[in-house]
């Protein structure tokens, strides 16, 4: 079979009737976009990876809402991108083990100084620890069409 190809999230739509159960679909690219539309993929029975090169800042709604509330009481970003990083530990844990690694600034920070949104999760998370969703490192190549390499040497049927 042909792999299917999506190039742009742009002609993505929930529910795409392509991606039926069982589907395996690699989704590259982990900002706020890609892990939507692989949660999506992964919620319509798609067996799903995703391609996660850096270091992700992973934060719910509600505790990017209370960190922006608590900035407005307490305008130092220093302390308040600290204490998200400790809420944000204490509720995903150590996500190493899922192949993810966390930044070594908080959301705040990151956002005034490189402009990076933190990853807002409305679900990925609990797909990813409970292996709905395979996490990849950074992609080397695509072998035969059907074939992801990864940089650390595994390699992915897609």
């Amino acid at each position: 079979m042909e792999p299917l190809l999506i190039s742009n999230v742009q002609i993505y739509s929930s529910g795409d009737h392509r991606f039926n159960k069982n589907k395996k679909v690699l989704v590259v690219g982990a900002g706020n976009s890609g892990m939507e539309i692989a949660l999506d993929l992964s919620n319509y029975g798609a067996q799903t990876s995703i391609v996660v090169r850096s270091p992700v800042n992973s934060y719910t709604t509600k505790m990017v809402c209370k960190s922006l509330i608590l900035l407005s009481i307490i305008p130092a970003l220093q302390l308040v991108d600290l204490l998200s990083v400790l809420v944000s530990k204490l509720i995903y844990g150590d996500i190493t083990k899922y192949d993810l690694e966390r930044p070594s600034e908080g959301p705040i920070i990151r956002r005034v100084r490189d402009g990076k949104y933190p990853f807002i999760d409305v679900g990925m998370f609990k797909k990813i620890k409970s292996g709905e969703i395979q996490v990849l490192p950074a992609l080397k190549g695509i072998r035969g069409g059907n074939e992801a390499l990864c940089e650390n040497g595994k390699c992915l049927s897609i």
